[in-house]
């Protein structure tokens, strides 16, 4: 409220010159406290006028009864705003109490969560160590087959090696027997050769024995004719 500053009143001077200010509350609790003064010898006092004095201000009897007006209407308004502030504290109230309450429903759905995670966290965690026990047994059966494989290998490398060797010494004794059969072809060959030429000799032979068979034989016909003649009876 507009506070004006409450002049002091002076003798002789009427109540309904003197200007009223309406205090706030905070403001009449800090006021200095009202002590009626006795009227002075030479001063007037009016009908219906009770003059009060302190040390800074001086209200009349009608100008405190319209303060007290101006306080109940004041203190009417304070309890229509407490009532209206009252009603917005129980209606904050509710929304906290619902908020709480839906904050505690939410708080026991994520425990309800959490411990379910949990829970599959320890599942989880079983099974990794599962999986790593069975790693681990994985783990040595592979190496242990490496190095039987290896070991494998090892030897498969040494036989490949000793075969190796027993294909070279094969293939020299084969490259020997396949020189050996190509002089033994080529001699095949040279006595082939020569026992066509043999054969072509004995056929010449042959046709140069009948050829003189054939002409051993007319001679002897020829003799038989002659000695068996009358003629060469008597001689």
């Amino acid at each position: 409220m507009n506070s004006l500053k409450q002049p002091r009143m002076t003798e002789g001077q009427n109540s309904t010159n003197v200007q009223t200010r309406i205090l706030a509350p905070s403001q009449i609790s800090n006021m200095p406290p009202i002590i009626p003064q006795k009227p002075a010898n030479n001063s007037r006092v009016f009908s219906g006028e009770v003059q009060f004095q302190s040390s800074e201000h001086t209200l009349s009897f009608d100008n405190l009864l319209n303060h007290v007006k101006s306080l109940k209407q004041r203190l009417t308004h304070l309890g229509i705003q407490k009532a209206s502030l009252e009603e917005e504290v129980d209606q904050i109230r509710h929304e906290l109490s619902e908020k709480s309450r839906r904050r505690e429903e939410k708080i026991f759905e994520l425990t309800q969560e959490n411990a379910a995670l949990f829970a599959h966290l320890e599942d989880a965690k079983g099974i990794i160590l599962r999986l790593k026990s069975q790693n681990n047994v994985i783990s040595q059966e592979a190496q242990e087959r490496v190095t039987e494989l290896e070991r494998t290998l090892a030897t498969s490398i040494a036989a490949k090696e000793e075969l190796e060797q027993k294909l070279c010494k094969q293939t020299a004794t084969l490259q020997a027997l396949s020189n050996e059969v190509h002089l033994q072809a080529y001699s095949r060959l040279h006595l082939v050769g020569e026992n066509k030429r043999m054969e072509k000799e004995g056929w010449n032979l042959n046709k140069e024995n009948r050829i003189m068979r054939d002409e051993l034989n007319q001679r002897m016909s020829s003799a038989t004719s002659v000695n068996c003649s009358p003629g060469s009876e008597k001689s």
